[in-house]
Parts: C-alpha cells; structure tokens; sequence
C-alpha cells in the first residue's frame, strides 16, 4: 500500500494533500492550469491575453488565439515523429522573453509536461545542471546561436531527446515540424 500523501513533493508524478478550509480561498474546488486556462478562453475569448513588440509592430493575441496558439505548440511537443515528450518529463526553454517563449510554456504544460525556464544568460555549465535535474528531454531554443551553449562539453550534457528552436516550431503547420536529434 503506497503512503498516504504529504503536503509536497519532489516528484513530478508525485501527489499532494490539498489543504481545504470551509471559508475563503481555500474552500474552493481546485483545479489544473489547463481548466482555468479554458475557463479564461471562455470568460474573454476576444479580449486581449498576450502583447508583444516585434521590431516597431505591436502583435496581439485574443484569449481565442492565445489558447489556439499553445494547443498547437502543445500537439507539436507530444506528436512522436516530430519531438515526442514524455509524461512529467521536462521542456527546456532557453531563450530571453517573448510571445514565443510564453506559448511555448503553457503548450508544455497541455502536452502533459513541465516548463522548464532556462536563462539565456547562464553558463553551460548552469544549463546542463537544470536540463539534468529537471529531466529535460525536449530542449526549446531561441536561435541557432543559443543552442550551442548547452552543449560546451558534449561529454558531460545530459541526454535531451530533441532540440528544435522554438519560433519555427510554434509559427509551422504540424506537418512541417522538423527537428535535430539532441
């Protein structure tokens, strides 16, 4: 027989005791980013839920387009001749903040997986540390110059099972996502 659960947890597939009061906050039914996600869709469809500048243009994402945006990122992280995520394994996302980087995290957590952020700033060093230790197998990168600091000592990277730059990955059809071996 397992042992009842604690209040945390180390492990991604790992179960908590949710604490529950009769009045306030906390007496209300908990729910999934997923849940509360599509529960905002519904409340805002058309209202705007992301702002980006790109170059000197403003691009705006709706509710609507926002949760479209992430189910896509989402089927493109799970679909397995593309990249294939594993079940409470991580998505590493190293980049610096954009529109791109936010979809991408929110679609890993739909797939089933975890965001992992990783600072564009950070050591090679520092990036194999937190791919190792959140069980990255899906590394997202900003741009071909970002993608070789995790891999400065090839003989020490942990194994990631895809690399792939996430801009592409979010603005393909699903037929078109390609990707490098990691």
């Amino acid at each position: 027989m397992p042992p009842p659960p604690e209040l945390w947890t180390i492990h991604a597939d790992g179960e908590v005791l949710l604490r529950l009061s009769r009045h306030g906050v906390g007496h209300e039914t908990p729910i999934t980013i997923p849940e509360l996600f599509r529960e905002s869709v519904s409340r805002f469809g058309t209202y705007p839920a992301l702002i980006s500048k790109s170059c000197e243009n403003w691009e705006i994402l709706n509710f609507n387009q926002y949760y479209e945006a992430c189910r896509k990122a989402a089927r493109a992280l799970i679909k397995p001749p593309q990249l294939g995520l594993k079940r409470f394994h991580g998505v590493g996302i190293l980049g610096f903040n954009s529109a791109e980087w936010s979809i991408a995290s929110v679609g890993a957590i739909l797939a089933g997986g975890i965001s992992v952020g990783i600072y564009a700033t950070n050591s090679a060093e520092a990036c194999q540390y937190v791919i190792a230790g959140a069980k990255v197998n899906i590394l997202l990168v900003e741009n071909p110059t970002t993608r070789p600091r995790h891999q400065s000592h090839p003989s020490q990277a942990p194994a990631i099972g895809q690399t792939q730059m996430f801009c592409p990955l979010l603005r393909s059809s699903d037929s078109e996502i390609s990707s490098d071996s990691g």
